[in-house]
């Protein structure tokens, strides 16, 4: 079995040896991280978990100098 990472939308994804084949994801640039039981699933959670991000990017506000 090839356990080369998959990326996708800046994630590696990587199917592990746990029975059933888990997927394992990470998204360094947002801390993000998941597990997932099909390749599938885990798009959908990269999906929302770059879709918080973005909404909690949107509402991060600097203080003026």
């Amino acid at each position: 079995m090839n356990y080369s990472a998959i990326n996708y939308r800046g994630a590696s994804l990587m199917l592990t040896d746990m029975p059933g084949g888990v997927w394992s994801w990470t998204h360094d640039a947002t801390d993000g991280h998941g597990t997932a039981c099909s390749l599938s699933r885990a798009h959908a959670d990269i999906d929302a978990h770059l879709a918080r991000h973005a909404a909690h990017s949107q509402k991060v506000t600097t203080c003026p100098a």
